[in-house]
């Protein structure tokens, strides 16, 4: 009994920790910025504005030099000059079928690394409850994912200010740090 709950203990630390990259290296990018000569009109999204603040809307209409949208739970139109927009983006759905393919797998490898290294003490049990375990383990895992990513959406970039347009970059550095004398991984990220 202490094995099987040394494995499975192992199993979700690992589905843990897939967890924790899968959101670390969750990336939005930035689209490319191409010159407003119509009137582009889009429905449910958000605008990211100069001054930090981001506003959700149910309808925008992209001109020019204006962008007139109806903010969400509101029937009230607002503009906001171009100049005051670092980016506008679209809802296209969400990551459920990203996050329960990430986390399924994860679950898998967790659950196989478990079953394959338990010490049961003599008593081996049979292929048919090996698998048993380990087939729940990633449907159970690719389910949480698929409830995580539900609730996160996915948004596609339709304009982007040229002014503040930047590629996003992410960098892996090694820190030592003398005193402890131990050695880590610094990962910045810049959107």
């Amino acid at each position: 009994m202490k094995t099987s709950l040394s494995s499975f203990r192992r199993s979700f630390v690992s589905l843990f920790v897939a967890l924790f990259l899968l959101s670390a290296f969750h990336i939005a990018w930035a689209g490319d910025a191409t010159p407003i000569t119509e009137n582009l009109s889009f429905q449910k999204g958000r605008i990211w504005k100069t001054d930090g603040y981001k506003v959700h809307f149910s309808t925008v209409n992209i001109r020019r030099d204006t962008i007139t949208y109806k903010p969400d739970r509101s029937e009230r139109e607002e503009s906001i000059g171009v100049d005051q927009v670092i980016k506008v983006e679209i809802e296209k759905g969400s990551y459920a079928l990203e996050y329960g393919v990430g986390l399924g797998v994860a679950g898998l490898i967790g659950s196989a690394i478990g079953v394959s290294t338990s010490n049961t003490e003599g008593f081996e049990p049979s292929s048919s409850a090996k698998n048993g375990i380990i087939l729940s383990m990633t449907a159970v895992s690719g389910l949480i994912g698929v409830a995580i990513g539900s609730g996160q959406k996915k948004y596609e970039t339709v304009y982007s200010s040229p002014e503040f347009q930047q590629k996003s970059s992410i960098r892996i550095l090694p820190e030592i740090d003398g005193p402890t004398k131990t050695v880590g991984i610094r990962i910045s990220y810049r959107f």
